[in-house]
């Protein structure tokens, strides 16, 4: 286990690889460009949103980072499982927005009955293919509930 800053390409090359976080993780924000979705900065404010393919009924998956955490409401994020291909290893994503997005999506992953959001949509025959997806939580005294699946991409 490595933190970002101290993690080197040779590093992700050596094996599979687990990035969490998303802002705060420079590897995270770099490997999301070539996926559907992705976490860009809104000019030099410090909002986040995840952008990509066209949302249908949904504006606004982002997040004021200088929002005082009581005021905030929801979170967003992503997970992902590709084959990267600067590195030729797998790597799994794990990227909120804010701090509970991230814990919202470790908890999507680990917990069986969530995970089966996931799968859920997923085509026949899509174990092994990559996969992302993007949820939403609530928060509430900065607290987050559970994620729900928002948009999910299977190739």
């Amino acid at each position: 286990m490595l933190l970002s800053s101290d993690a080197s390409f040779q590093d992700l090359q050596s094996g599979p690889t687990i990035l969490i976080g998303a802002v705060d993780n420079p590897w995270t924000m770099r490997l999301l460009q070539q996926l559907p979705y992705g976490v860009v900065r809104k000019g030099e404010t410090m909002t986040f949103e995840i952008a990509g393919k066209p949302r249908t009924n949904d504006t606004g998956w982002s997040i004021d980072l200088n929002q005082p955490f009581a005021q905030v409401q929801q979170d967003f994020g992503i997970v992902a499982r590709q084959t990267d291909t600067m590195t030729g290893r797998p790597v799994m994503i794990v990227a909120g927005l804010g701090q509970n997005g991230t814990a919202a999506g470790i908890r999507l992953l680990a917990d069986p009955a969530l995970a089966g959001q996931i799968t859920a949509a997923a085509p026949r025959s899509w174990s092994g293919r990559n996969l992302e997806v993007v949820f939403r939580t609530q928060i509430i005294n900065d607290q987050f509930g559970p994620p729900v699946v928002v948009a999910a991409d299977y190739w």
